[in-house]
């Protein structure tokens, strides 16, 4: 959206709060979230399966909404029009330190989504204390954040 490097850094910045209090509420709500559904479903695997596709559905409407939403102003002299979307792909195709760093920002994120995952069942099968969840949550998060 800019050339500007403070600008990019700042709008970096929202982007990685946001993600993290997104990972948050998605997180501390499930385990609610499927408990009640659970209830209404009669089945504790079709309360996990809608939990999950009630929070990919919130996802999927999030990323529209940014898709939709953010705009590049055409005036600027920041704007990159031409060749095309794919213009960039020949140069990056060479570039072996944007594929290092994009391979570790994978292989970040992946470890983050298993690793939550991975907290409720967790706490539930191996702790059998489903009142740490949150706790541990919110700290894992909040450390996250800072």
């Amino acid at each position: 959206l800019s050339k500007d490097y403070h600008i990019r850094s700042k709008l970096s910045a929202w982007r990685m709060t946001l993600g993290i209090i997104g990972g948050m509420i998605a997180v501390g709500s499930a385990r609610p979230l499927s408990e009640m559904l659970t209830e209404m479903t009669g089945s504790e695997n079709q309360g996990w399966f809608f939990t999950a596709c009630v929070l990919v559905g919130l996802m999927v409407l999030a990323l529209l909404v940014t898709f939709w939403g953010v705009k590049e102003d055409p005036n600027s002299k920041d704007s990159v029009h031409e060749g095309g979307p794919f213009s960039g792909w020949s140069m990056l195709s060479g570039n072996r330190p944007f594929w290092f760093l994009t391979a570790a920002f994978v292989l970040n994120f992946l470890g983050l989504t298993l690793l939550t995952s991975c907290i409720p069942f967790f706490f539930e099968h191996y702790l059998h204390d489903k009142g740490l969840e949150p706790i541990v949550t919110a700290m894992l998060f909040g450390v996250a954040a800072l």
